[in-house]
């Protein structure tokens, strides 16, 4: 497996330790995500931990110890990646391009084909995302889920895209 600065999602530092989150691919694909612990020793960061679940801390009250477990922040859902439709064929014919971009947006490339491409921010709203393509004036609610995409416009000032239109992405890649 390899891990690339692309695949970099959330980074915090907590009691001297490091929390990174990463995607992990396998071939160039996605294969999955884990939160790794980091321990600075003679000042190198060494791994000491894989998947991180919780930390235990210890809080000193008077004379006794009481133990804590606290959770540690995790980045809401990231549904960064690509996401394709292929129209039962190998070809792709349609696609969705999702960037993380730290404030809980995404930038959002959506290639219609032979129709457009779409450029704009994708904004998180509770479990889906509102797009906005300013040139074409189209808008547009975005659910991920289960590895697939779902484009419906909901505002179109493009003659070839209207109201009601959705565009489904059954894949990502």
């Amino acid at each position: 497996m390899a891990c690339d600065l692309e695949s970099l999602k959330y980074v915090e530092e907590k009691d001297e330790k490091q929390y990174v989150t990463v995607d992990f691919k396998l071939f160039d694909e996605f294969d999955h995500t884990e939160t790794l612990e980091f321990s600075k020793v003679h000042d190198v960061w060494i791994m000491t931990n894989e998947v991180v679940p919780a930390v235990n801390e210890t809080i000193e009250n008077s004379d006794k110890e009481v133990s804590e477990e606290t959770a540690i922040p995790q980045k809401k859902d990231d549904y960064s990646g690509s996401y394709v439709d292929r129209q039962g064929t190998e070809d792709i014919y349609n696609n969705l391009d999702l960037t993380y971009l730290e404030d809980e947006s995404y930038q959002a490339t959506i290639g219609i084909f032979r129709l457009a491409q779409l450029d704009g921010v994708a904004k998180v709203d509770g479990e889906t995302l509102s797009f906005e393509d300013e040139v074409y004036k189209v808008k547009g609610i975005i659910i991920v889920q289960d590895n697939k995409a779902e484009l419906t416009i909901t505002e179109s000032g493009f003659e070839y895209i209207n109201q009601g239109d959705v565009f489904e992405f059954s894949e990502k890649l």
